[in-house]
């Protein structure tokens, strides 16, 4: 009808009205079974009236608009909420993006002064604003999108937008200033709201001094505590990963006093093998477990048994790949000419 699709229940009750149903109307189930369309079961109603009649049936959260008597109007739902005190419903569009942007923006200071973003914002509270442009929707840090607006140009990848009041919510004009990134970590280290220096602290934050023996240094010359390190992996039983543990004396201390391993089995000196570059001890029936396990579903090459890369013969498994690489390694020209 018309080049519309709609609902098997609204068309099937336009049919036998003899009318389309206008666009404040809806078809209303006197059943309450949706899929149902019979015509004696269906009646032309407002949306008020089905949010009405859906309350007192009890099949859906009571709406806000449920015992109203006004028209079924956006104009009317508005006012209604105005009147009530409800928050009002945002729909922004068709808006310049400047002024679109202020109407999130709740201009009541908080008390140190901030003008924060009322609309969506990540897990670390800066807001989110979604712009249209040539190239489709692009969505931007409110912050972000607000200087580059204030200062007619695009932030280079280098540029951050820094809070001056240190809220993340907060747009206002005044907290804002634009920065380099190491700006950005020297203020935030100055103020003392970042991670603790790695690179030239003397104490960690648990107050150990970072000593040479109390020190590991990382791939980017960060420095860690091995106290608190070592303090962590023990209770989590990691000891023996923690990357400062190698010619250590608390951890050979640790590992020295265990007498069987984390599967049972006691490190005898027959059941027991050092390791050359830390000193740890493996056991040896863990390992041969762990090669048997480990033949059971790869070949010597290491191929996993799968179903595709399987064959049989004479009841024995075989893996296709390394058969395919032996056929072809038969039929090289390098080996016909040997």
């Amino acid at each position: 009808m018309g080049g519309k699709r709609r609902t098997a229940s609204r068309w099937i009750l336009e049919y036998h009205l003899g009318r389309e149903l206008g666009a404040d109307e809806v078809a209303r189930h006197k059943c309450d079974n949706p899929p149902c369309v019979r015509i004696d079961h269906l009646e032309p109603g407002s949306h008020a009236d089905n949010m009405r009649d859906i309350s007192i049936r009890g099949r859906r959260a009571k709406g806000p608009h449920a015992d109203c008597t006004h028209p079924p109007t956006k104009e009317a739902r508005a006012e209604c909420r105005k009147e009530r005190g409800l928050p009002m419903l945002r729909h922004y569009r068709g808006l310049p993006p400047y002024e679109r942007f202020m109407k999130y923006v709740d201009t009541e200071t908080t008390p140190n002064g901030c003008h924060e973003w009322t609309g969506f914002r990540n897990i670390s509270g800066y807001g989110g604003f979604t712009v249209t442009g040539p190239d489709g929707q692009r969505r931007y840090v409110a912050t972000r999108w607000l200087m580059a607006h204030l200062l007619g140009r695009e932030l280079t990848s280098d540029e951050v937008v820094m809070h001056l009041c240190d809220n993340p919510p907060c747009v206002r004009r005044e907290h804002l200033r634009v920065g380099s990134h190491a700006e950005n970590m020297e203020d935030m280290h100055a103020k003392g709201r970042g991670h603790w220096p790695r690179k030239t602290a003397t104490h960690c934050p648990e107050g150990h001094e970072l000593t040479e023996v109390n020190t590991h240094v990382g791939n980017h010359g960060e420095r860690y505590c091995l106290t608190c390190g070592m303090d962590y992996y023990e209770r989590k039983g990691w000891l023996k990963g923690w990357p400062g543990s190698q010619g250590n004396p608390r951890v050979a201390e640790i590992n020295g006093s265990k007498t069987h391993c984390k599967n049972g089995h006691e490190f005898t000196p027959e059941n027991t093998r050092i390791q050359p570059s830390n000193g740890q001890r493996v056991c040896k029936t863990c390992r041969r477990e762990g090669a048997r396990k480990d033949r059971a579903i790869r070949c010597p090459q290491g191929h996993k048994y799968t179903p595709e890369n399987t064959t049989t013969w004479r009841g024995k498994r075989r893996c296709r790949t390394c058969q395919i690489a032996r056929k072809r390694l038969r039929t090289s020209p390098t080996s016909a000419s040997a």
